[in-house]
């Protein structure tokens, strides 16, 4: 139910406020509650590397130039996209990346997912009544997936908060046009 002018009712933004609050309980306890021992897995590794080099080289670089006991030459490639080493490269130091550095990713990447908790529901809104879009939304904010990729250095949080955000400004664009 929308207000005489479109807009959302008390029920929309208790719907909201619930499915974020909820999202974020889930994302925020899985970071704060998952110990990794320290251990860098998969292609994190390779993502530090390229984030290190882009901040502190300006160079898009897998060379491992950090903790190592001669500096190398960090000559640019394209082994991989830039996307996601650019987004961690935000919360390096100035020293090497320490676990600080993963914990401020790891925080930064569950905001992602309460961000991405919201723009489902308000894509489910467009096309769904408010029980069947809060449903949605419950759906992305307790979905294990969703809730544990926010743990692990890796692509997903930043592509799907991007791909959300992208739909919903498309199907903004297109009932604008109508």
């Amino acid at each position: 139910m929308r207000d005489a002018r479109g807009g959302w009712t008390a029920r929309h933004w208790v719907a909201a406020l619930v499915l974020v609050l909820v999202s974020a309980f889930m994302q925020f306890t899985n970071v704060r509650e998952t110990d990794h021992g320290g251990v860098i897995h998969g292609d994190a590794g390779k993502y530090i590397f390229y984030a290190y080099n882009i901040k502190h080289h300006g160079t898009f670089s897998r060379v491992q130039s950090f903790a190592v006991p001669q500096a190398p030459v960090v000559a640019p490639d394209k082994l991989t996209l830039p996307g996601y080493p650019w987004f961690i490269a935000r919360f390096l130091g100035e020293g090497d990346p320490d676990p600080a550095f993963l914990d401020r990713v790891e925080r930064a990447q569950a905001v992602l997912g309460v961000v991405s908790t919201l723009l489902a529901f308000l894509i489910a809104l467009r096309m769904l009544p408010l029980g069947w879009a809060f449903a949605a939304g419950a759906l992305v904010a307790t979905e294990p997936h969703v809730v544990i990729i926010g743990s692990y250095m890796i692509t997903e949080p930043v592509f799907m908060a991007l791909l959300l955000g992208a739909t919903l400004a498309f199907m903004h664009a297109v009932s604008s046009t109508g």
